[in-house]
């Protein structure tokens, strides 16, 4: 899947610098998109070098210090990753 094309997005978040964050449900990743950028990089699951596998990623947000926390529907978990 291209860095642009989601399919099945289902959570968001925007920090402080309009950076947005999409849990891309059904590629099982997360991509972020610089503030006026249209191509996302992958940093968690499919796709990313040196992260874990996400099973349905459902939402995501990211604390004060970067840390990123996603919900995962098809593990039943809880996942922590960063900071960003």
């Amino acid at each position: 899947t291209e860095p642009n094309q989601l399919s099945g997005p289902s959570g968001i978040f925007i920090d402080t610098n309009f950076t947005l964050y999409v849990a891309d449900t059904s590629n099982r990743r997360i991509q972020k998109f610089p503030y006026g950028e249209k191509n996302g990089t992958t940093v968690a699951g499919a796709g990313a070098p040196g992260t874990i596998s996400l099973s349905l990623p459902h939402s995501i947000v990211l604390d004060g210090n970067g840390y990123m926390l996603i919900v995962e529907l098809g593990s039943h978990r809880i996942v922590a990753s960063g900071p960003w």
